[in-house]
């Protein structure tokens, strides 16, 4: 079956492609998933942690004083923006600015200590932060990795695999030249191999069928010479011993003898126009 080689060529590199971006997202959507389930998993503890580290510190000291501390290291380790009420809605802390919009905000959530109600706390989840916490960070960090390490791969297989293919392609065409190069020089004898039945299979056949009746061509000019010389010879060699006789007068230059003479020249005559026919 043929094969075009334009759609060979096409084919070709579409399949590079499509390794490279097949490997680039399965690699991220693996790699994404997995570290973004975690993540989930770690949020679903976000609210779980705020409230028991700021019921243990009410419940260690008996008070909300300095808890802006704690309030602020619970914001930058889990980045959420944290408001904290007493139990009569009185502001004790809270954790920079409210943020921008879009943000969720949760329900205010009563923080108990032995059944009773010391307070209330506002969780605000951050979106991406200018100032990434430790979770952000390490599933960002994760992520980047797994798609730098994604495209290498995917940059040396599509290298690999346009290096083989680019050979492939001009191997032929490099046989192709070095035999023409010789061909120019008079080596008729040069043949390419065949590696394919697309265009540049045709190309090569070409050129050994050229090369081939080039050959033909240059045996049979020197055969034809080759035979030129000899037809030529025999009525110069009948001329020149006639001559020779009629000099040396063992001839007598008689009619008959210079009718010989004369049809030697017409036969000469005729070769020669034949052969000025033959050039044209």
């Amino acid at each position: 079956m043929r094969i075009n080689f334009q759609l060979r060529l096409l084919v070709s590199f579409l399949v590079v492609v499509l390794i490279s971006t097949a490997i680039i997202a399965f690699w991220t959507n693996r790699s994404t998933i997995s570290q973004f389930n975690l993540y989930l998993q770690k949020s679903s503890h976000i609210e779980e942690t705020v409230l028991k580290e700021l019921s243990s510190y009410y419940a260690t000291r008996g008070s909300w004083d300095g808890v802006e501390s704690l309030v602020a290291q619970l914001s930058s380790n889990l980045s959420v923006h944290l408001t904290l009420l007493d139990e009569k809605d009185n502001l004790i802390a809270r954790s920079g600015r409210m943020g921008p919009k879009g943000m969720e905000i949760t329900a205010p959530r009563p923080i108990e200590v032995d059944g009773k109600t010391v307070g209330k706390v506002y969780i605000k989840v951050r979106g991406i932060p200018p100032h990434h916490g430790l979770m952000e960070r390490d599933f960002l960090s994760a992520v980047n990795r797994s798609i730098c390490l994604a495209v290498i791969i995917a940059f040396i297989l599509s290298f690999v695999l346009s290096y083989l293919i680019s050979r492939r392609i001009t191997t032929p065409l490099k046989e192709l030249a070095q035999a023409a190069e010789k061909l120019s020089q008079g080596d008729l004898s040069q043949r390419v191999k065949v590696h394919s039945q697309d265009e540049l299979g045709e190309l090569a056949e070409a050129f050994n069928s050229m090369a081939q009746k080039l050959e033909e061509n240059e045996k049979s000019r020197r055969n034809m010479l080759s035979d030129i010389a000899h037809e030529l010879r025999t009525p110069l060699t009948t001329i020149q011993g006639y001559i020779e006789g009629f000099l040396e007068e063992v001839l007598p230059v008689n009619k008959k003898n210079l009718k010989s003479l004369h049809e030697e020249v017409l036969l000469l005559s005729r070769l020669v126009d034949d052969l000025r026919e033959l050039s044209l």
